[in-house]
């Protein structure tokens, strides 16, 4: 076993711990129609789905809190590592909840998870989203949001199914905000990989309502930082090609390239990118020294996301992971809840901040 894969578990947020092929899973062809999610305002409560299911192939589902505040919603997508031979998913256990589901009896950690980066805190003034319906969704696919295949690891039949699983979700989250004005979708560590995967999905799904973007401490580096065959077996075991978005004929190569081609496809939402410089989890997780993740991230900024109107990004300058749960955290005199805040109330001034 590679040395670095024992970093990885610290991508199970902290503590916490177009086609479809024979062994793929088909696009949502949900019995429960298009009908909106519906619930108890303000309070917590689990919507489970039958077309959507954990890596052991029990169906999962997601959790919402609903409010009449705002028609808008923030759609979270949970960290918790990934895997991807049987090492990882069932004798390390580096991704969570791969071998044992996530049912309704989970939701308090999902709960845990949203309330750690602060987005359902809806008497906090600084909170941008305390108006919004919180749509959580689980993480127990192992493939930080971008599969759509079953792999077997010595017998184990594994889902990697996180990406069909989002677009199962949004069949009813859709229809549950007609009136949006702006939907969310954020990500922390592996769900934010997830995020920046699936925004144009989203935003695609929500047609003329706008989506933002949050990824944080999902980066995804430009090549050769990830490496060509770290790439190359996550297209082959979770099947990430059949989640791209179609078009973007460079995103199967570079995958850093979603973040250009969602900018460009999307004008009129925002994305933004926060990271650690460097991060503490992600160069095990690509398996690089943190002086290549520095790197890397300096490329991806100046050669790529520098270049993108309406998108942004949080550079601190310390060595750590998801910044979110860190409100007070400052990078230049910049508070990053009131950068949040800047990006979601359109503020003109809203700009990338990095040591």
């Amino acid at each position: 076993m590679r040395s670095w894969r024992l970093l990885l578990v610290a991508l199970a947020f902290g503590a916490l711990g177009p086609g479809c092929g024979d062994d793929g899973v088909s696009p949502p062809a949900t019995d429960l129609g298009p009908a909106p999610i519906t619930g108890p305002r303000e309070q917590w409560t689990w919507i489970p789905f039958d077309d959507a299911f954990c890596a052991d192939g029990q169906p999962t589902g997601l959790a919402v809190n609903l409010t009449d505040r705002s028609p808008n919603a923030v759609v979270f997508l949970m960290g918790g590592g990934a895997c991807w031979d049987y090492a990882g998913c069932y004798e390390s256990a580096l991704a969570s909840y791969v071998a044992s589901g996530f049912t309704e009896s989970d939701m308090p950690f999902l709960q845990i998870a949203t309330a750690a980066v602060g987005l359902d805190s809806r008497e906090d003034p600084e909170n941008p989203f305390r108006d919004d319906s919180v749509i959580a969704v689980p993480y127990c696919t192992g493939d930080a949001f971008t599969g759509n295949r079953t792999t077997d690891y010595e017998g184990h039949p594994t889902m990697h199914v996180g990406h069909a699983n989002v677009l199962a979700y949004l069949e009813r989250i859709v229809p549950t905000f007609p009136d949006a004005e702006r939907i969310v979708v954020v990500g922390a560590s592996a769900g934010g990989i997830g995020a920046a995967f699936n925004w144009w999905h989203i935003q695609n799904a929500f047609g003329d309502i706008r989506v933002d973007m949050i990824d944080d401490s999902g980066t995804t580096l430009p090549t050769p930082y990830l490496s060509d065959e770290l790439l190359a077996t996550w297209r082959e075991v979770w099947g990430i090609d059949r989640g791209l978005p179609p078009g973007c004929a460079e995103c199967s190569m570079n995958l850093d390239a979603l973040y250009s081609f969602t900018a460009a496809a999307t004008p009129k939402s925002r994305g933004a990118l926060l990271s650690y410089d460097p991060d503490s989890v992600l160069p095990g997780f690509m398996g690089i020294s943190a002086d290549e993740f520095q790197k890397g991230l300096d490329a991806l900024a100046t050669e790529h996301l520098d270049a993108l109107p309406r998108f942004r990004y949080f550079i601190a300058g310390e060595s750590n992971h998801v910044l979110m749960p860190h409100p007070d955290l400052e990078q230049n005199g910049v508070r990053l809840w009131d950068w949040l805040r800047a990006m979601e109330g359109d503020d003109p001034s809203w700009q990338s901040v990095r040591p």
